[in-house]
């Protein structure tokens, strides 16, 4: 099993991110916010990780949000092989800094409900 986060596995294309955030589907646990579009066409789920500088001002709270968050998903994505063509984007929207172990269980759930919602649009 590879635990890498590879770039192709980011979104960074401004076309890509437009794409992601029009398309509208949500799914929210505090403290994190996802929005998600299914159907990449890669054959691998992307994802995209933004913390807001108007909640965190210093980028080093930034930065550390991201990497918990980065983390969670590269850990428990293994676990939902229908989300393989998948798009992510996750936004924390909490103003206060969260522990590892409750941004992972809130991206496990994020992932599990996602899971369930492309399970029955099939």
């Amino acid at each position: 099993m590879d635990f890498c986060f590879p770039k192709e596995q980011k979104i960074y294309l401004k076309h890509d991110i437009d794409a992601l955030f029009e398309s509208r589907k949500t799914v929210y646990k505090s403290p994190v916010k996802a929005i998600y579009i299914e159907g990449n066409g890669k054959g691998y789920p992307r994802a995209l990780f933004s913390v807001p500088k108007k909640l965190f001002k210093r980028a080093v709270h930034r930065n550390l949000l991201k990497r918990r968050m980065r983390e969670a998903f590269r850990l428990s994505i293994g676990q939902y092989p229908e989300l393989q063509c998948t798009d992510f984007g996750f936004l924390y929207i909490s103003n206060e800094i969260t522990d590892y172990g409750t941004i992972l269980a809130k991206i496990q759930k994020i992932l599990e409900q996602v899971a369930q919602n492309s399970k029955e649009n099939l």
